[in-house]
């Protein structure tokens, strides 16, 4: 909890979870050629799924893919727009992140 608003000498009033984020997003274009990076995700989830679960009747699953598969989150057109199930912000995160939550084409 270091440095997440927790006991920070510099807290402001109000930033509540807005200094406990952090969001780094990378165009796999710029690393990869078009279609590598998916090629190689499809490939680790295939290698996650195939192992031998501890619980036979547990499957083996990656992380969100449960709330992916009860249709949580949804895409559309290149945007996330959170459902009831997904995950909740407060609004001091939600002013911080706005303008780059616009830019990104993010609902």
């Amino acid at each position: 909890m270091a440095l997440s608003d927790y006991g920070r000498a510099d807290a402001a009033a109000g930033d509540s979870d807005a200094n406990t984020v952090w969001l780094q997003v990378v165009d796999p274009t710029a690393l990869l050629a078009q279609g590598a990076f998916e090629l190689q995700a499809e490939q680790l989830v295939a290698a996650v799924k195939a192992a031998t679960p501890i619980d036979p009747e547990r499957p083996v699953r990656v992380p969100g893919e449960e709330r992916w598969r009860r249709g949580s989150v949804r895409v559309r057109r290149g945007s996330v727009t959170a459902q009831p199930l997904g995950v909740s912000f407060s609004g001091a995160l939600i002013t911080v992140m706005s303008p780059y939550l616009r830019v990104a084409g993010v609902r």
